[in-house]
This record gives structure tokens, sequence and C-alpha cells, in this order.
């Protein structure tokens, strides 16, 4: 799975250790660092997959009437932005002290700097897991090199003697070892990513409709295991006006679903919003209009153990817990959708949607009545 790969290889690239000591000062690093990077890596994910799982509920304006249902099978297309494939990864606050004394006999003591001196000045942008190729930091040795010799040289023209007789090239063989070029994950190069869709629906009593979806757990390889369920209830809205046959449908529906990817994601959507247009159902042909109205909300959980890269009294891997909760952007949604039926029983429809930071297409093929 990408995602497992990205964070084991966080830990490999960030603990690439020749010490159990070194691998014991990155400890803190490198849980800080993974987690604010894995939920950068995964913002558009959230975004993306959350516009599109929470398309496609309906293809009217109008409810079922009582008993009416429909079987429906939709894809949602998600478009993907180029923004959304890439990030700049963040360097942790935190410090890596640098085994100096054991390289120089004690003539310099062990220097503790910051990942933003380590790395500075290094490019910094990476691949989403929309992204395609994966970064990398490259460590600024010649700076490190500079700031070590700096504080031992000082003013004192013997140190500096002593620095430019050879203590100087054990610091940066040192430094070299110490300090590597981390390769940061790719991602799968997606510029549209569809979600599959099959519902249900069905008309009951006071104008209300009820609608069921799921997709049945499928092994998508590197994405893990797959599925999802949710439901929904629709209202007709227009049928509290008091105007005889008033002349357009007007539905308030409210929905929510959940999806598990793999045995580390837990996402949670949640849509509400209205839709106002008009059907014309003949018995052999009918066809409708709507625009529509919402509001769009998502998170996913993230739970993960890695590899610290150290090992127990006894010898045993120490596994460290990576887990977060990450919010999806969110916010209003506007759209518009039309449906035909050429034959009785059958519809086709088609949607398009604008989230606050994706554009969806949906298709549709609906088999119901009433």
């Amino acid at each position: 799975m990408r995602l497992r790969k990205f964070l084991v290889l966080g830990v490999v690239a960030l603990g690439l250790v020749s010490s159990p000591a070194k691998a014991q000062d990155l400890q803190e690093s490198l849980e800080s660092m993974l987690k604010s990077n894995a939920q950068l890596y995964l913002q558009p994910f959230v975004d993306g997959f959350g516009s599109g799982m929470n398309s496609g509920w309906y293809y009217k304006s109008s409810v079922h009437k009582f008993l009416g249902f429909d079987l429906s099978v939709r894809v949602a297309g998600i478009q993907i932005a180029d923004d959304q494939k890439t990030f700049d990864w963040v360097l942790s606050d935190n410090n890596l002290t640098l085994p100096l004394s054991d390289a120089t006999s004690d003539q310099i003591a062990d220097l503790t700097l910051p990942f933003s001196h380590l790395y500075l000045d290094t490019e910094t942008e990476t691949a989403t897991l929309f992204g395609d190729q994966g970064g990398k930091l490259t460590p600024n040795h010649s700076h490190i090199v500079g700031l070590i010799e700096e504080q031992y040289v000082g003013t004192d023209p013997n140190k500096q003697s002593i620095w430019d007789g050879g203590l100087g090239a054990q610091v940066t063989s040192t430094v070299t070892s110490s300090v590597d070029t981390i390769p940061l994950p790719g991602g799968f190069n997606l510029s549209a990513m569809p979600v599959p869709i099959v519902q249900a629906a069905i008309g009951l009593p006071m104008g209300t409709e009820l609608s069921a979806r799921f997709f049945p757990e499928q092994d998508l390889g590197e994405l893990g295991k797959f599925s999802f369920y949710g439901g929904g209830l629709r209202v007709n809205l227009d049928q509290f006006i008091p105007i005889p046959l008033f002349p357009v449908d007007i539905t308030a529906g409210a929905f929510y679903q959940q999806m598990k990817m793999g045995d580390i994601i837990t996402a949670t959507n949640l849509h509400y919003g209205l839709q106002v247009g008009k059907s014309i159902n003949l018995l052999i042909f009918g066809l409708g209009a709507y625009v529509d109205a919402g509001m769009d909300a998502s998170s996913i959980d993230v739970a993960y153990q890695y590899d610290s890269g150290m090992t127990d009294a006894n010898g045993d891997p120490i596994m460290s817990d990576v887990s977060f909760t990450l919010d999806g952007e969110g916010g209003p949604r506007f759209g518009a959708g039309i449906f035909i039926k050429p034959i009785p029983f059958i519809n086709i429809s088609a949607a398009y949607s604008q989230t606050s930071t994706n554009q969806v297409a949906t298709l549709g093929l609906n088999i119901g009545m009433r």
C-alpha cells in the first residue's frame, strides 16, 4: 500500500542510522514529521474523494411515490487539480545530535542542530497521493561543517591550524555519513479519480424517500481493500406549499456514508442540500432537470503502527503509533443534473457539481418505477 510505503519510507529515510544513539535522537522527529507530512500527503485525497462520495445521491428533484423505487449504478468522476498534486514537505522543529565527540577524540563536543539547518535551502516540494514522482531532501553538508568550524575555531589561529591539519576532514566525513539525503514518497499520478456507486432508493409515506448505497469489499492492489456504505433521507417540500399544482419540485435531503481503505483509513462523509427542478414522466418516456445547492463535510481517521528502528531488551522491534484525524475542506456545493427515460423503467442520468476543491461529473443508469 502506498500510504504504508509512505510511512515506512519516512522512517527508513530519516532513520538511516549508524548507531542506536542516532536512532534514539530521531525518535521524536520521526513521529512529528510523519504525522504532519502524512496529513499534507493525504489532504487532497480527503477533499477529492469526499467530493466524489457526496455525489450521485439522486438523479431528479422529485422523490419516489410510495413504494416507488430505483436501483442505480453510478460513477462519479473527480477532477484532480494541479495544485492538489504537490505539497511542501514540512521539516521538523526537532533536532539531531551529530556524534562529533567520538569521531574527533573529544576535540569537538557533540553538536545538536535543528532539521532546518541540516537541510537548509533544500527543495521541499514533493508529491501528494495524487502526484507523480516524490522529491528529495538534500542535506546542506557545507553549511553544517561551516557552523561546526565557526563554533570550534572562533578567533583562535591555533585551532584553525588544527582544523586545517585534518580535524576538518574528520568532521566533514562524520557529517556526510550522519546526515543523509531523504528520498520522499511519490503518488499515483492521477488527474481524475472514479468513484463507483451502487445504490437503491424507495419511496416512503408523507413524501419521503430512503436511499442506501454500498460498494462490496474489493482488493485494489496497493490501495488495499476498499469498501463503503451509506444512507440518506429526502423529503418533498413543495407538498407543504399551499399552491395547487406547484410548478416545480423542491426537495431537501441529508446523507451519511463511511468508507474503509485497507486497515489504516476510515473516512466519514456528510452531505445535506436542496434540489429544485421539474420532471416529466409519461408511460413510455420521461425527462427532467434540476439544480441543487448543499454543504459537504468529510474527515478521515488514520491509525498505523510502524517499526521505530529500535529494539527492546529482548531484541524485539519497538513499534510506534501514528494516528490522526484529518478534516476535509468541505463547504458549499453547487450543481445541476438531467435525466432521460428512453424506454419504460430505464433512466439515464448525468450531473455536474462544483465543490470548494473539485469538479465532479456523475453518470448513472437507473432502473425503477413511480
